[in-house]
């Protein structure tokens, strides 16, 4: 059917330098379904309405998202066609404005000939932390409510997927100088999601949970991993947390246990519980890229992932892993495995890892990675043409450490 659509907001860029790289900003939003029982987008403490997910009452509200427009699509030349349409997952309780400041992908964009989009985790957002916040120092109950706000977050993206699949190129904010300047490279676009680390972590599920409807084409999940149970207690930023929680709890063995009670609500919404064989329903092909020596998402976590993927890895990836086959990259003949793992290895950092239940040290190879020349060239490839290459054949995928800028 139709969607409903309102423009909130347009900001257009010069082009004019060459950093200058975006032509349009839209802020927009789009009526979605709504399952929880209150009829208010602002609040988060809420839980399912029953009646609404058996189908009696269905209500719509607004969901606001972001889309950008790279200049390279609306050059007076039309030499850069629309290759895909990139949906990108936000950080750990951030928002879509993330998008806004993620200068290397907006390159890759005005490179490629991408168009990117982006809206809320609902459930994981920088509006969310209130309830967060509510349930680790108070109310431990609240984290029914978390779980359910990410479901209602999945519909939100999912509603907007199919917007985006099927009417977002045909919307008037698209349209430059009275003319619709983006030239289609073929028929249609790919549309593709890109989540780096909590948007890699969420939209693994995300994304599987996509697989039937075929509004995803690909997959790219960056620095991700599974279960959240084992990411949280080895992150670099659980100290915060386990304080928090020593608010509310008598003993760090009751944080512990907090913790792995919670991952039984939180597996509905994770790779690892969504993916859990028998497997009866399809997934998007997806590359899952991850660093060695990662202090904030433990790449334990990735793995096991990867293992829920049924992922391969490459000859020259820097480490066997347990579980997975080995798996050349693209080539002329063929394109790469149905899903992949790579990883990076920065040998200081990844020396460091303690080998105990212990969160490390911070460091930047959560960032790094991301902006990993290789890596890039990896997705790029993924996403233009659907072909996974060995981004490990010259080097080994080695790196010293992580200084990445």
């Amino acid at each position: 059917g139709e969607h409903n659509v309102r423009v909130v907001k347009t900001i257009d860029g010069t082009c004019a330098g060459p950093d200058d790289l975006i032509a349009r900003v839209v802020h927009g939003e789009v009526d979605v379904p709504w399952f929880l029982h209150v009829d208010n987008p602002r609040h988060r403490a809420s839980f399912f309405d029953m009646d609404a997910l058996e189908g009696g009452s269905l209500r719509v509200l607004p969901v606001k998202f972001v889309a950008m427009v790279p200049c390279s699509l609306v050059n007076d030349t039309n030499s850069t066609k629309l290759k895909a349409v990139v949906d990108f997952g936000h950080g750990l309780l951030y928002s879509r404005e993330e998008l806004l400041h993620c200068h290397f992908l907006h390159r890759i964009a005005n490179d490629n000939g991408y168009l990117l989009v982006a809206t809320n985790w609902r459930g994981m957002s920088e509006l969310d932390l209130p309830v967060v916040l509510r349930t680790f120092i108070a109310q431990p109950n609240l984290f029914k409510a978390g779980r359910d706000n990410l479901i209602q977050g999945y519909a939100d993206k999912a509603a907007l997927q199919h917007f985006y699949r099927n009417g977002l190129l045909g919307m008037d904010f698209l349209t430059f100088e009275g003319k619709k300047q983006i030239v289609l490279e073929s028929n249609e676009p790919k549309f593709i999601f890109y989540g780096i680390s909590q948007g890699g972590i969420l939209g693994s599920a995300y994304s599987s949970l996509m697989g039937p409807s075929q509004l995803i084409d690909r997959s790219i999940l960056g620095s991700p991993g599974t279960p959240f149970a084992l990411l949280m207690s080895r992150s670099d930023i659980f100290p915060f947390y386990r304080a928090l929680l020593s608010l509310n709890l008598s003993h760090l063995r009751h944080v512990r246990i907090f913790i792995t009670l919670i991952q039984m609500a939180y597996d509905s919404v994770e790779s690892a519980g969504v993916l859990a064989p028998p497997l009866t329903e399809p997934f998007p092909r997806t590359l899952i890229q991850a660093g060695l020596g990662d202090s904030t998402v433990t790449t334990y976590g990735t793995e096991i992932m990867a293992r829920a993927f049924n992922a391969s890895i490459f000859p020259d990836n820097p480490r066997k892993v347990f579980g997975l086959a080995i798996e050349p990259g693209a080539n002329s003949t063929w394109r790469g495995p149905l899903s992949a793992l790579t990883e990076v290895v920065y040998v200081q950092e990844n020396a460091s890892i303690p080998i105990s239940n212990n969160g490390a040290k911070h460091n930047h190879v959560h960032w790094c990675v991301r902006l990993d020349a290789a890596l890039q060239r990896q997705l790029v490839s993924f996403v233009n043409g659907g072909n996974i290459i060995d981004p490990c054949l010259e080097d080994g995928c080695i790196r010293p450490n992580a200084t990445c800028w």
